[in-house]
């Protein structure tokens, strides 16, 4: 049996629309159900429709320049955030090894991150790369993430 819904619930984000609907933040959070189809105004939320896809990137610094990747990932240029589809950017690095780095992206869809990975503000994005930098080839990964429940 499902947890009954919340009798009202108010909308504390709303990402404009994109090709997949829209994708809205409301509180109190909803249970993930497939039944689920909320309206509110003329934003609309289904369970049934992924409005949210995860880009995770993991890497290991091979050389001993955790510090200054870092550094650069403090400082870089933020071009993602004016890209079409784009909607939150965090970086963490692994508590048992510094060198492990995990990169997440979030979007509306995987095409608007394929366009982002393929565009030239990309490329620009990843001159502050410090140079000399060596990642352990095996162990770097590229996960595309459909969004199951927030």
């Amino acid at each position: 049996m499902s947890a009954p819904l919340p009798p009202t619930f108010r909308i504390l984000k709303a990402i404009l629309p994109s090709e997949r609907g829209y994708c809205v933040t409301i509180d109190p959070p909803l249970p993930c159900r497939e039944d689920l189809e909320v309206t509110y105004g003329t934003i609309s939320y289904s369970s049934r429709r992924r409005v949210m896809i995860l880009a995770l990137s993991r890497f290991k610094v091979a050389n001993g320049m955790e510090d200054a990747v870092a550094r650069a990932f403090l400082n870089r240029p933020r071009l993602v955030e004016q890209a079409e589809g784009f909607l939150g950017f965090e970086v963490f690095t692994d508590r048992k090894d510094p060198a492990i780095f995990y990169l997440s992206t979030r979007w509306t869809t995987e095409s608007a991150f394929r366009q982002w990975h393929a565009s030239e503000a990309h490329h620009v994005s990843h001159l502050g790369i410090p140079k000399g930098l060596k990642l352990d080839p095996v162990f770097t990964q590229l996960l595309v993430m459909d969004s199951l429940c927030q």
